[in-house]
């Protein structure tokens, strides 16, 4: 019995698919399957049972994942804790977001946490989507999350940390009055520059056009924040874009918030990690988040204060 036989099973039994296993393990399929027979064949079970649409897991494969995410669970705090006390590379947290929305306050972050605790080492993972944050704190590979949505999952502590807005914003050349309060109708004409379609900020943004069954007449879109923030700038355009992204360009007049009548769009973002046999690292790291907010982003009012 091999780790990454447990990791493979381990993220087939929680995507529920051989393919999407095989995308977040950067291997091919028929690997997937190698790993997952060749565990098979070591616990002498047949662990899953493939379906036309899905996988589901047997009883034996039921309780050989509660195994699996215990022995991942405490291997990689044994990584931990050997590299702490042998002293050859500094302890560490390895916290995931989807950097390309989230990066302006990461580094904001990285520089307070470094300031706070000079001896403690953040590594930050680059999640393709929320799936890979979740197999990550799952699988191990990763102490802490961040997500826009809540999660329920077997396992995790999803705690609110802190919210913010969205907003709708223009360059300052853009030929549009800043105090009058438009409606969506009224922009649909306008060049909109968004988020390409799978990324968090897109999806959010879709939810307000179908919410005012409004669709505009043309659509840009990047993956790129800063990408979009030019484009919106020099084009004049306009957007929906997390306000911590824009901060200096709102504070310097370089873009300008838009007046619309559908209002204030608070999001919520939710801290994500193992309800036991965490770190303390992983702990101390928590308590430091739930202390302290991210420049565009106002602390969730918990009930403790």
């Amino acid at each position: 019995m091999e780790l990454s036989q447990l990791r493979a099973f381990t993220i087939v039994a929680e995507t529920s698919s051989f393919t999407r296993a095989a995308e977040l393990l950067e291997i091919t399929q028929p690997a997937v399957s190698r790993q997952i027979k060749a565990l098979e064949d070591d616990l002498g079970y047949v662990l899953v049972q493939r379906k036309k649409r899905n996988v589901t897991l047997t009883r034996e494969g039921e309780v050989a994942l509660c195994y699996a995410k215990q022995i991942l669970r405490e291997y990689a705090s044994l990584e931990r804790d050997i590299e702490g006390e042998v002293g050859e590379r500094a302890p560490y947290v390895r916290i995931a977001a989807i950097m390309k929305s989230f990066s302006s306050p990461f580094v904001y972050l990285r520089r307070r946490w470094r300031e706070a605790f000079p001896d403690l080492e953040l590594k930050l993972e680059n999640a393709r989507v929320w799936a890979d944050i979740e197999n990550g704190i799952l699988t191990g590979r990763v102490d802490v999350g961040f997500a826009i949505n809540q999660y329920v999952i077997e396992g995790l502590e999803s705690v609110p940390h802190s919210q913010f807005e969205m907003l709708l914003v223009a360059g300052a050349d853009a030929d549009l009055d800043f105090d009058f309060e438009y409606s969506l109708a009224d922009l649909k004409d306008l060049p909109w520059f968004l988020f390409e379609e799978n990324d968090w900020p897109r999806i959010e943004v879709e939810k307000i056009f179908a919410a005012e069954n409004f669709e505009p007449a043309n659509v840009y879109d990047s993956n790129d924040g800063a990408v979009l923030v030019s484009l919106i700038k020099n084009e004049a355009g306009l957007g929906f874009l997390p306000e911590w992204a824009i901060l200096d360009e709102l504070s310097s007049g370089r873009l300008k918030r838009i007046k619309w009548k559908g209002g204030p769009i608070v999001k919520t973002i939710y801290l994500l990690f193992l309800k036991e046999l965490r770190s303390k690292h992983t702990d101390t790291f928590v308590e430091f988040l739930l202390k302290n907010s991210l420049p565009g982003v106002k602390l969730y009012p918990h009930k403790d204060g």
